[in-house]
């Protein structure tokens, strides 16, 4: 095998792999799903920051959570007592396509 040839032989799998299409997009469309989406971000974020707002314990420490649809975005936010204080984990999870972003709310 000529040099040339062994290289495109080598490198057809990388180009392959990094041309496959993302996972296609999910549709939420009840509220349940869109609390399960913010807790999985909210546990993604911690095990790759350790970012203490969202933490297991911390996450638990807001509960319990409501998830509101508004223009097309679930907003998921805390309905702990408004004397809980701290860094409650939040997410905003667009309807159309599940898209999570998740932020802290000082309260």
């Amino acid at each position: 095998m000529t040099g040339l040839r062994r290289a495109l032989f080598l490198l057809l799998p990388l180009i392959a792999a990094c041309s496959r299409s993302a996972a296609a997009p999910e549709r939420v469309t009840h509220e349940e799903r869109a609390l399960a989406k913010a807790n999985a971000a909210w546990s993604s974020i911690y095990s790759k920051t350790a970012e203490s707002t969202y933490s297991a314990q911390n996450v638990r420490r807001f509960a319990p959570y409501s998830a509101t649809l508004r223009d097309g975005v679930w907003i998921v936010r805390s309905t702990a007592p408004a004397e809980l204080h701290g860094r409650a984990p939040q997410a905003d999870i667009r309807a159309g396509d599940g898209v999570t972003t998740a932020t802290g709310v000082e309260r």
